[in-house]
C-alpha cells in the first residue's frame, strides 16, 4: 500500500478519520533495537520503526479503543522516557483536538499542546498549550523557536471539518520537518503496518521491528517477502 495516497503533488488529500486504536509516540536517543528490547520487556505489543536523525517510532496497540491524545495521561510514554532516560514526544491527529502532541522526559510529562481543542459542546477554540522553546531545548533545534511558535498556532484556513484533517496533517508534516522526525509518523497506524507494507517518502520499503503479537505478523510478513 501506497502511504503517501494521501499526499497526491505535494498537497493532502481528504481522508476518513479513524478513532485511535494505538498509541504513536517518538523515542529521541535511544536506537530501533533499544527501544524493542524495552517495549518487549513491558510485554507490550507494537512496531518500531528504524531509527532516523536519533528519532525512533512506536505504534503501541491500545488496549482502551477510541481516546483521544488529550484525554491519555501518557502512563507507557513516562515509563518509556524514564527507563531509557530520554525524550519521549507522543503525536496524534484525531477528530476530538486535531494535531496534539505530549512531551515526556526522564518519566515526567513536561507539556501537551492541541491544535482545535473542543469542549463539552463540541465547540472548537483556537490551539492551547505548546511550548516552543522548551520542545527546541529538549530536541536541539533551538535556531527553528519562531519557526515552530507559527505552525503550532497558525490559524486554520477553512472552517473546523472532524471529517476531513487535511491541515491538521500538514502541520504535523511542517513540525516533523522542523524537529527532524519522519513525516509519516501521524499517517500510519498498528493495523496499516500489520496489514501491508509500509514506505516512506522516497517510496522505499520501511524496515518495522515487531515486539509482543507484532512480531508474528512482522516475521510472517518478511517471510512472505523473501519468498516472493
Amino acid at each position: 500500500m501506497d502511504l503517501f495516497k494521501w499526499f497526491r503533488k505535494g498537497k493532502p488529500q481528504s481522508r476518513p478519520v479513524k478513532a485511535f486504536s494505538d498509541r504513536t509516540f517518538l523515542v529521541f536517543g535511544p536506537d530501533q533495537l533499544a527501544v524493542a528490547r524495552t517495549l518487549g520487556g513491558l510485554g507490550r505489543n507494537a512496531f518500531i520503526s528504524p531509527t532516523s536523525n536519533n528519532w525512533t517510532g512506536v505504534w503501541d496497540r491500545e488496549e482502551e479503543d477510541g481516546i483521544s491524545l488529550s484525554r491519555r495521561r501518557g502512563e507507557l510514554e513516562c515509563k518509556i522516557s524514564g527507563l531509557l532516560k530520554c525524550p519521549v514526544l507522543a503525536v496524534g491527529v484525531d477528530a476530538v483536538d486535531g494535531f496534539s502532541y505530549q512531551l515526556f522526559q526522564n518519566g515526567v510529562r513536561y507539556h501537551a499542546y492541541h491544535s482545535a481543542p473542543s469542549d463539552i459542546e463540541d465547540n472548537v477554540g483556537p490551539p492551547v498549550g505548546g511550548n516552543s522553546s522548551e520542545l527546541c531545548r529538549v530536541f536541539g533545534c533551538l535556531g527553528v523557536v519562531e519557526q515552530v511558535e507559527a505552525v503550532l498556532h497558525e490559524p486554520s484556513s477553512t472552517p473546523w471539518n472532524p471529517n476531513t484533517l487535511d491541515e491538521e496533517l500538514q502541520r504535523s508534516r511542517k513540525l516533523a520537518d522542523l524537529l527532524g522526525f519522519p513525516r509519516f509518523i501521524t499517517d500510519v497506524t498498528y493495523d496499516l503496518i500489520k496489514q501491508s507494507s509500509v514506505h516512506d517518502d522516497r517510496m522505499e520499503r520501511i524496515a518495522f521491528v515487531g515486539v509482543g503479537s507484532a512480531f508474528p505478523a512482522f516475521l510472517a510478513e518478511s517471510a512472505a517477502g523473501e519468498e516472493a
